[in-house]
């Protein structure tokens, strides 16, 4: 088949030829279903050739196994004509080859070491990925690996991988070079590789030390004129060790003489092991190179810190500037500056203990939460691979380890990066509202909004209670921990209850002492005696007894519209910010994508519910509900209060509204229902003891249908008679977080998310329950919806694709597979309900991100000089 630019492998549209190598060429193509662009690796003249093709093959199966941030990954096989055609990642950006190329022209500088073992860290990720499923690349060389313009790298071309079997290691033998063709490049091929032997991980680990060795060089630690006597080199020569840059740490030198070792059997047996000489080499480089020792460390780190960022921000502070950094007096005038942090950034932080660095939770490369680290001498972040999906992170004490939450799941990573350590599994509830401390002991402390507090060792193990509810006056969780340095007693959050506010507890008691008795959050204190905290979205900071566990004075505000804070242990540093709520657009697709045009402006949209008849909309914006008329795009606001309101559901004929108010200052739930032309009054539908968010109306007009908090310290589902007396009835109450339960229109069944197998899923009950259930996706989803004649469910998946499920129509309930439409892009954190289907299932309404105006995190340096003395 002649291939060119225009010409179609599958669905798949070849746009440009991207290049050639040795096995195929690689064009860019369009995938139309998606939206997307694509790589298309296309298996050249092996029509006549099964071992080659069969190869190619083993090659799709082999990329199929491997799911990294760090490696390409596969999305398809196709035919193009009588040749296979492998339909992969687009990775934009450049090779590392490239890289380094542009490095050694006249008047450009070396890579820098700092560069050179970030990238090598996460190269050695894609490795110990890879190397776990028993998969050796076998040509790694930078050419096969390219950096994305964010700073990611990717592994490219897994194309003479081979899964290896530990019974099948002997076949991997110079046989599978014949007919002249060598399975790998010779500068980078180990000496096993280079005389024909087996074949195993160590070989990788011998180029990942060549490519090191390049990146800190410019030149390969084995290159010669011609591919035989580049062979020969690996053989008998030894790299030039005396090249590597004088600033290169001593891990680094270790590393590289242990991945080049001649003999494997002395060779660095686990690319894994990397981790610490890398991480201890990231340590040496970001240490400062000397300071005061009469000073504490925390007065060290301050000062350090200062002085970074004065050239950061570029203040020009003058004779100030020299007073921050050497004088060893108080500074008494408060300096802030703004750090800018990466798209999608959570509002919650948190400030390592000596106040150099900062953790938080963005959106990553692939397009998916990670934990990431800023220092704040830096000018850059940088993300932990291995921590998708994670979210309220925390410091070790000694700042070299970070907790975090993923998976219903309490975590731990080196703040340099590494392997994750599990320390918890299923907690309840297993996203969201989580938070955790560290202490001195080794021991975290830990709450999650539902149950008491627990404490489990920093190494893992089994969690044990440290607090007791007393249900009997209403509290259903202790949540937000923090160790007081004592080590022995903590502050926590009572939710639920007439004595909500602010405790400290002791470890091994059940005594608590109340703080303050009204609700701030969150809240911490500081060894030089200040409790900050969040009220009415001001910072507000109060002397603080550490003896007597009490306030003293009158609290003063540090800062305005704050929603989350975080401070060092010694207080000598506190960074916050705003809730940075992002803008999106109304925008209708169909099936398979296309954008049939925007509805109204941009807004802080959370969400959306489409009117029964597709002729409106109903909308949370700026904590409001609104209607949208989508014809004509003019809007009716329903409410005004300074409430927060949200969740509209609309009634089976259109006429009215049913949301949830007050949620975000009680932490209960008030359903309100109120007319959708907004000309009527507002009444109570029903007030809740605690959580509640109405997502259903069925369609005989009968019942709301919400999820809230149950009996199980969970999030559980209800069903709420609209008639008078309006009592509502458990659907569903589980130690699992359950959602979005909407009634099918024929009121038989009711679809829902559990996370039960430790991630969100849909499922299908009868209605009402008889004990038969059907799960509806098969890799994850949330925001189940029905079309109007129950013929489909449509749901997110956890890649943001909207996703549909055909349902037979008769007395029988049976679901087909999930079949992916399109997706949505983008999805703005806040977004609660991201799209909704029309009557018919052809179009969907789309919460569409139009701008992030994520805010900064702005830090204060000596901000208690604003309480004088």
């Amino acid at each position: 088949m002649g291939l060119s630019v225009g010409s179609r492998v599958g669905p798949y549209e070849l746009t440009a030829r991207l290049g050639a190598g040795g096995m195929g060429e690689v064009y860019r193509a369009r995938d139309p279903q998606l939206g997307r662009d694509v790589a298309v690796k296309v298996l050249r003249s092996v029509s006549g050739d099964p071992d080659l093709r069969a190869r190619f093959e083993r090659e799709a199966r082999v990329l199929a196994a491997l799911s990294h941030p760090n490696i390409a990954v596969i999305h398809g096989f196709e035919q193009a004509g009588p040749e296979p055609a492998l339909i992969m990642e687009l990775v934009e950006g450049e090779t590392l080859a490239e890289r380094l190329s542009r490095a050694t022209r006249p008047g450009s500088m070396p890579m820098p070491v700092s560069e050179a073992i970030e990238l090598a860290g996460q190269l050695a990720l894609a490795l110990q990925s890879a190397h776990e499923k028993g998969i050796v690349h076998r040509d790694l060389k930078p050419a096969n690996i390219k950096i994305r313009p964010d700073g990611t790298l990717k592994v490219l071309d897994f194309g003479i991988a081979k899964a290896l079997a530990e019974s099948s290691l002997e076949d991997v033998t110079v046989a599978d070079t014949r007919a002249g063709v060598i399975l790998g490049t010779p500068a980078y091929m180990s000496p096993e590789q280079t005389q024909g032997q087996a074949i195993d991980k160590r070989t990788d680990i011998w180029a990942f030390g060549c490519v090191l060795f390049e990146m800190l060089t410019l030149t390969r630690p084995f290159d010669a004129p011609t591919p035989a006597d580049a062979l020969a080199a690996v053989l008998t020569r030894e790299p030039d060790w005396a090249a590597l840059p004088e600033s290169t740490p001593a891990p680094i030198r270790t590393l590289l003489r242990r991945c080049l070792q001649k003999d494997r059997q002395r060779r660095l047996a686990d690319i894994a092991d990397a981790r610490f000489e890398l991480a201890d080499a990231q340590t040496m480089l970001s240490a400062p190179s000397s300071a005061p020792r009469a000073e504490s460390a925390h007065r060290r780190g301050t000062r350090a810190l200062v002085a970074g960022l004065v050239a950061l921000v570029g203040l020009v502070l003058g004779a100030a500037t020299t007073y921050l950094v050497v004088s060893r007096e108080p500074v008494r005038e408060p300096v802030r500056f703004e750090v800018s942090v990466p798209f999608g950034a959570d509002s919650r932080i948190a400030i390592s203990h000596d106040g150099r660095r900062l953790a938080y939770s963005a959106i990553g490369p692939a397009g998916t939460d990670l934990i990431w680290i800023r220092d704040l001498g830096r000018l850059d972040a940088t993300p932990l691979l291995g921590t998708e999906g994670g979210y309220a992170p925390f410091w070790s004490p000694d700042g070299r380890s970070i907790g975090f939450f993923a998976g219903g799941s309490m975590k731990r990573i080196s703040a340099a990066g590494g392997p994750v350590q599990t320390l918890v599994e299923r907690l309840r509830p297993t996203t969201g509202s989580a938070a955790a401390s560290w202490g001195a002991d080794d021991r975290i402390i830990f709450g999650q909004v539902f149950g008491p507090l627990q404490i489990v060792p920093a190494s893992g193990g089994t969690a044990s209670a440290v607090t007791r509810l007393d249900e009997a006056h209403g509290e259903f969780g202790h949540y937000n921990p923090q160790f007081l340095p004592d080590g022995r007693h903590f502050l926590y959050d009572i939710g639920g209850s007439e004595q909500a506010g602010r405790y400290v507890g002791v470890l091994g008691s059940t005594e608590r002492t109340r703080v303050i008795n009204r609700r701030v959050y969150p809240a911490m204190a500081t060894s030089n005696g200040f409790l900050l905290f969040i009220e009415d979205q001001r910072l507000k900071a109060q002397r603080f007894d550490l003896t007597r566990f009490a306030v003293t004075g009158e609290s003063v505000t540090l800062a305005e519209g704050v929603t989350d804070f975080t401070a060092s242990a010694g207080g000598e540093a506190v960074s916050y910010r705003s809730a940075g709520f992002p803008i999106t657009r109304l925008t209708w697709f169909d099936r398979s994508g296309r954008n049939l045009g925007a509805i109204g402006s941009p807004g802080r949209f959370e969400v959306v519910a489409l009117s029964p008849d597709d002729t409106r909309a109903a909308v949370s914006r700026d904590a409001d509900i609104w209607v949208i008329d989508l014809a004509r795009g003019t809007e009716v606001r329903l409410t005004s209060s300074s409430d927060w309101e949200n969740f509209p559901v609309w009634s089976p004929d259109g006429s009215r509204i049913v949301y949830v108010s007050g949620v975000g200052q009680t932490m209960g739930g008030t359903l309100m229902q109120t007319l959708a032309s907004g000309a009527g009054q507002t009444e109570v539908l029903f007030k809740a003891s605690s959580l509640a968010y109405p997502i259903g109306w069925s369609r005989d007009g009968q019942f709301v249908t919400y999820f809230g908090s149950g009996r199980m310290n969970s999030m559980d589902l209800f069903v709420l008679p609209v008639a008078s007396p309006r009592a509502a009835v458990p659907f569903l109450e589980t130690p699992s977080q359950e959602d979005s339960n909407r009634l099918s229109p024929d009121g038989r069944f009711m679809s829902y998310s559990s996370d039960e197998t430790g991630r969100a899923e849909i499922y299908v009950q009868t209605y009402p329950p008889s004990g038969q259930r059907w799960r509806i996706s098969t890799d994850g989803g949330r925001h189940a919806h029905w079309r109007a004649d129950g013929g489909e469910l449509f749901f997110l998946g956890p890649d943001q694709t909207v996703m549909a499920v055909s349902i037979e129509d008769g007395a029988r309930f049976q679901a087909g597979m999930p079949r992916s439409l399109f997706h949505i892009g983008a999805n703005p954190r806040s977004s609660r309900s991201p799209f909704a289907p029309s009557r018919d299932g052809q179009r969907f309404l789309v919460n569409q991100m139009d701008e992030d105006v994520t805010a900064p995190i702005v830090v204060a340096l000596d901000w208690s000089a604003q309480l004088g003395d």
